[in-house]
């Protein structure tokens, strides 16, 4: 059996530590994370708290509001108007009441599948439709509570991340008066609260900072190569996974117009089948080689116009436009070409442990 001596990384490509402006100073704060977005007190919970999310992902306020056990005013504060569409479970829920767990899970993930992919395509496509659709859909949902200035951002759906509300939860908390959004910037933070540059002042009990984001390539690992700093950024992607002239290095990032885990499923099956061909052949080292002269050249990577993207863009890998050297947004495509494509494709060299390659330095 060959040895293999790799590493595959499904790390965090996230700091979880936010960058806040203003005084703090006497200002409770729990910092929120992608992973664990709740905030956590310990001994006694608070009841009738003011808990005020500065920025934040939508997940965050579907978890807060659904997850909160006492009386409380939550609401949250953004920088710019946000897009949000929701989602239920009625359809999953009822292939589970009818059919064994494996079944229906195969059949609700082929349908989020082939409609997540359908429904961005066509809001791409089709922008001026969409927003008309979700406008339509929020305002059903809000009823009075609908408010123009927090829910018609200046970009087109699937130019940044559209965020997605669980059973409508936030929609019903603000029906109730248990939440609103807030849309404005931030002039200064006291041990009260937050005011605005309009003037208007936000009291609050606890502020949850979610916003800032910032890229972490590989959860911050310091990697390295023959005993250099490896710099991912000066390396192209291969096959949504690999690095170019990077021996048994395998990255996964995820899919960001569809579930994230969809790449994993695709890496995985790719690493195994991988590994098999190495065990066959005896091999302990596989390397995407690109030689010096031979790099493609660069394509969008992700095509969206968010923020931390822009910020962190020039810590990623490069992409081009076609594969193999290609960080791939479309599942579908992906699914086929990385099942179709073979292991051996005449890029991907195999070695044995001491036998000496020239590889193209960084």
């Amino acid at each position: 059996m060959a040895r293999f001596g790799g590493a595959e990384l499904e790390t965090g490509w996230w700091k979880l530590e936010c960058e806040s402006s203003g005084d703090m100073s006497g200002v409770e704060v729990r910092l929120s994370s992608p992973q664990d977005p709740l905030i956590i007190f310990e001994g006694e919970r608070a009841q009738a708290i003011r808990i005020f999310l500065r920025g934040g992902r939508t997940y965050n306020i579907s978890l807060l509001v659904s997850a909160w056990p006492g009386d409380f005013r939550f609401e949250t504060l953004k920088l710019s108007r946000l897009s949000l569409s929701e989602t239920a479970s009625l359809i999953q829920n009822g292939l589970r009441r009818l059919l064994p767990d494996r079944a229906a899970y195969a059949l609700t993930r082929f349908k989020n599948i082939r409609f997540s992919h359908w429904i961005f395509q066509r809001m791409r496509a089709r922008p001026d439709k969409a927003r008309d659709m979700l406008t339509r859909g929020v305002r059903a949902h809000l009823g009075d509570a609908w408010r123009p200035e927090h829910f018609t951002p200046p970009y087109d759906p699937w130019d940044q991340r559209l965020c997605m509300v669980p059973d409508a939860d936030l929609f019903g908390a603000m029906r109730a008066g248990k939440a609103s959004i807030v849309t404005g910037r931030i002039a200064t933070i006291d041990a009260g609260g937050i005011r605005l540059e309009s003037g208007r002042r936000l009291e609050a009990d606890v502020i949850v900072t979610a916003t800032g984001l910032r890229l972490a390539v590989a959860g911050k690992i310091a990697l390295s190569m023959n005993g250099r700093p490896l710099d991912v950024s000066r390396h192209y992607y291969y096959k949504s996974c690999m690095l170019s002239n990077v021996p048994n290095l395998v990255m996964m990032f995820g899919y960001l117009n569809a579930s994230w885990t969809l790449r994993v499923d695709l890496v995985a099956d790719y690493v195994c089948r991988l590994l098999r061909l190495m065990d066959e052949a005896g091999a302990d080292i596989a390397t995407p080689v690109l030689a010096p002269g031979e790099e493609p050249a660069e394509g969008e990577l992700f095509g969206m116009s968010s923020g931390y993207l822009a910020r962190g863009r020039h810590l990623l890998p490069k992409s081009a436009r076609t594969m193999p050297w290609k960080l791939g947004q479309d599942y579908r495509f992906d699914a086929k070409w990385m099942k179709a494509d073979p292991i051996d494709d005449g890029i991907l060299t195999l070695d044995r442990a001491g036998i000496s390659r020239a590889i193209a330095a960084e």
